[in-house]
């Protein structure tokens, strides 16, 4: 390390400070002894180095990083390394993501400017999970081994607490998923169908989202409109954008 560099502690190492610094705790007992010296050392915001100088939300804050780290310490499908966390779903589909403490975010190591995302072990071109009951399908808008995560509420650790209660449950996050995919295929079907000749330069209506009768069809009938191969055609991934809810 070079001189004048500050040493950045990893999501890892913090974890590990955490554990040294609770273990020999009776099971089921609560961690809350937190390392406010070393954390100075850490990317978390300045205030919630030490404890002492914490007010009640700041120590709220803390607490719920301390509840994460344990329930990464208890749970054997939890692990981490480096600023990376990995769990294995109840299905047994594996979830990973990096953790980007400094802008309170996690990013697919696949996604490319994405935050929100994790990536998963079905690799490219995915079907969806046999266990889900629209299973088993190809999920053509989603080339890429990696999905959306929802915009969960509250602070940061609490936020990973959620995702790690989602992957490990291995069904609502792919639903969420499957609607955002639903939505996608939605708007670039609808783009396809309204514009066949390409956008007129002096079109000035909101595109954002197609018609609410056409957002209110099914994937079935969205099949019927226009087959999967005819879409893939037309449409590179490139040219996918989000549109309006389903």
């Amino acid at each position: 390390m070079s001189k004048g560099t500050t040493r950045v502690l990893s999501f890892e190492q913090m974890y590990s400070l955490c554990c040294m610094y609770n273990l020999g705790k009776k099971t089921g007992e609560a961690w809350v002894t937190w390392p406010q010296y070393e954390m100075m050392d850490s990317s978390l915001h300045p205030q919630l180095h030490y404890w002492e100088n914490m007010n009640q939300d700041e120590q709220k804050t803390a607490e719920a990083w301390l509840r994460l780290f344990k329930l990464i310490y208890d749970d054997q499908s939890i692990h981490v390394s480096k600023n990376a966390l990995y769990i294995t779903g109840q299905f047994g589909h594996h979830f990973s993501t990096s953790i980007h403490i400094e802008h309170e975010s996690w990013k697919s190591v696949c996604a490319i400017s994405s935050n929100g995302t994790i990536t998963h072990n079905l690799g490219s071109f995915w079907t969806w999970p046999n266990h889900l009951d629209f299973g088993g399908k190809i999920a053509h808008l989603e080339a890429d081994p990696w999905i959306e995560t929802p915009a969960f509420e509250g602070d940061f650790p609490t936020r990973l607490l959620k995702l790690i209660t989602w992957c490990k449950d291995d069904d609502e996050l792919w639903r969420y998923a499957y609607k955002v995919h639903l939505r996608d295929y939605k708007y670039t079907l609808w783009r396809i169908l309204e514009f066949s000749n390409g956008i007129p330069e002096d079109y000035t209506a909101d595109m954002s989202v197609p018609p609410a009768e056409f957002a209110a069809w099914t994937i079935g009938q969205l099949e019927k409109a226009k087959t999967i191969s005819e879409l893939e055609a037309m449409t590179s991934s490139s040219s996918l954008h989000h549109g309006g809810e389903e």
